[in-house]
């Protein structure tokens, strides 16, 4: 299964390399970092074989037709931009940053009831566009993640937010569960990615561009035993340094 790969799969790159761009890209500007993405995306382009072979199988769903060369740079570039852009939002470098956000109702609704709600998010997208919002909403946010595999880059990146790593609690520990149902009763939202599992777990599949998919079931079955509204949540990249941030209540909970 490939859930099961990616959760022991090393992360490319050395820290050292990691470590100068952030600084060339925080000390020089934006615009730099956007500059040197052009030749670090060719580069994984021409050396991750598995890669380029995942974007050209997804692109050829996803736009109907046989993806090019270029299509596939494309996808690797936009993935890096995300990643940029990754330092300036935890960095809390908002300016020139355009995130919009439509929906809050939706968190409105599911927080009524003096409970928490729980976020479903995936990776699509940007979560620290989401942690930004956070950072404004009127209740903690707590996010749920599993950090077995978490690579130089993110440990890197995470260094720029001190505050980041109060609000993560971590699949795995024993009183994971047990933090997140104290965090709901508390009427916080919690934030998970529910897209794919650390290990095998278990999963329900449904129809996904073209074929049967299969997404683990364990946040849906968490959130129906703690009786919390689910919401969908992305933060979608739609431009330079332009951001969508969408929510929608699937859930209404109970209790």
């Amino acid at each position: 299964m490939r859930a099961a790969r990616w959760a022991g799969r090393r992360e490319r790159g050395s820290a050292t390399l990691i470590r100068l761009m952030m600084w060339l890209s925080l000390t020089l500007g934006w615009s730099i970092g956007q500059a040197l993405l052009y030749p670090i995306t060719l580069y994984f382009v021409l050396v991750l074989r598995g890669g380029r072979q995942a974007s050209r199988e997804f692109l050829d769903r996803a736009l109907g037709r046989r993806a090019t060369t270029l299509d596939v740079f494309r996808h690797f570039f936009a993935f890096s931009c995300v990643l940029l852009d990754r330092l300036f939002l935890l960095s809390n470098r908002l300016r020139h940053f355009e995130i919009n956000v439509t929906g809050l109702n939706d968190i409105e609704s599911a927080l009524s009831r003096s409970r928490g709600c729980m976020l479903l998010g995936s990776h699509l997208g940007s979560f620290e566009v989401l942690r930004v919002v956070a950072r404004r909403s009127p209740v903690p946010v707590k996010i749920l993640m599993y950090r077995g595999n978490t690579r130089p880059y993110s440990r890197l990146v995470e260094e720029l937010d001190p505050m980041l790593a109060d609000s993560i609690i971590e699949i795995g520990e024993p009183e994971a569960m047990l933090r997140v149902h104290e965090s709901v009763a508390r009427g916080e939202i919690v934030g998970i990615l529910a897209d794919r599992a650390p290990q095998q777990d278990k999963a329900v599949k449904v129809p996904f561009l073209g074929d049967p998919a299969a997404f683990p079931t364990g946040p849906l079955v968490l959130a129906a035993i703690l009786g919390a509204p689910v919401v969908l949540f992305f933060g979608v990249r739609i431009g330079h340094r332009r951001y969508q941030v969408c929510p929608s209540l699937i859930v209404c909970g109970h209790g």
